[in-house]
């Protein structure tokens, strides 16, 4: 764990890396050594219809869920979101000052009593 979802708007394709804004983050989360690296996921997905704002055809969203495992403590989690967004936020600079667009991440724990996982990556 972590397992990293980023939901963006269609069209965004186009417009940019978003393979590369998805290594971006998945390394940000590496590089903090607070993880089993072999339990880090990050997946990429594009909403296929999605309403955003007023509903002008040009807005656009990037949605970032961070799902984690309990036991860490609250100041370690809003210094975390606060370090992988600023890296989000280096590679989406140039896109939010261009276009109606928006940007939000969050940090959530898992329940450990409802969340059951298999791993062949990470040691017994």
């Amino acid at each position: 764990m972590p397992q990293i979802t980023i939901d963006y708007s269609r069209g965004l394709e186009s417009e940019l890396d978003l393979p590369e804004l998805g290594n971006i983050l998945h390394r940000a989360v590496v590089a903090t050594g607070r993880f089993p690296v072999g339990a880090i996921r990050t997946y990429l997905r594009g909403c296929d219809h999605s309403i955003v704002g007023d509903e002008a055809a040009g807005n656009g969203f990037i949605n970032i869920q961070i799902r984690i495992g309990p036991g860490r403590s609250a100041e370690l989690k809003t210094s975390l979101t606060k370090l992988f967004m600023e890296a989000v936020e280096v590679k989406l600079a140039d896109h939010l000052a261009r276009r109606p667009f928006g940007v939000q991440l969050e940090i959530t724990e898992l329940d450990p009593a409802f969340t059951l996982s298999r791993n062949s990556m990470m040691p017994t």
